[in-house]
């Protein structure tokens, strides 16, 4: 989807306007992930209409920080979703020269998806005891998105091509998370994440251990 400039302007001025950092103002982490992937519809015209794509897949994800203030952060973000995989019905006649007639019936095709993103968010805290903070973000995904086609049955293949497709969009991404601090400088942070793209919605949970500096 695009996205307007003005849900920049927010960001923009809340960082020229930040307070000065703290003493470890920097910070790094790395996730484990888990994710649904939910496509919008089938991408080639030739399928049985309302099916939908629909598979969990695992994710890494790694992020760089920097606090403003105890209540404000800007992060940067790369997240692999890996590899997910669905099936589509699609129907095809045919002529039976023993049966001497046409045959209607229904061949499946596997879609491939594989999901990357590159995002910018703005990190709202709010502690709520001494070593747990919950958190908001917001911002704009850069989203890969690469699927295949390819036909299950065997003699279906002969005749139908495999079908490639690699599409690039920048995405709203926004999500919720809780953090407890096990030290002044290691943290656990669990975070439920959602990108908004046009193809593939993507919702699921990282899991991720933060380190300050």
């Amino acid at each position: 989807m695009k996205i307007s400039k003005l849900l920049l302007v927010p960001l923009a001025l809340t960082i020229s306007n930040a307070s000065l950092a703290e003493k470890n103002p920097f910070y790094i982490g790395f996730g484990l992930g888990y994710y649904d992937l939910d496509g919008q519809k089938a991408r080639s015209g030739h399928y049985l209409d309302g099916q939908r794509f629909g598979d969990q897949t695992n994710s890494l994800n790694i992020y760089l920080g920097y606090n403003f203030n105890p209540y404000f952060s800007v992060e940067a973000a790369y997240s692999n979703f890996g590899s997910a995989q669905d099936e589509y019905l699609s129907p095809v006649t045919y002529y039976d020269e023993w049966e001497e007639k046409y045959i209607n019936t229904y061949v499946e095709d596997d879609e491939t998806l594989e999901v990357s993103s590159f995002q910018l968010n703005g990190v709202a805290h709010y502690p709520v005891l001494e070593k747990l903070t919950l958190s908001a973000n917001l911002g704009i995904s850069y989203t890969r998105v690469d699927s295949e086609f390819r036909p299950v049955s065997t003699w279906w293949s002969l005749i139908s091509p495999v079908e490639r497709y690699s599409e690039k969009d920048v995405d709203l991404t926004y999500g919720l998370g809780a953090k407890y601090d096990f030290t002044d400088k290691f943290s656990g942070k669990l975070q439920w994440k959602t990108i908004d793209n046009d193809i593939v919605a993507v919702n699921g949970f990282d899991l991720s251990l933060e380190a300050r500096f």
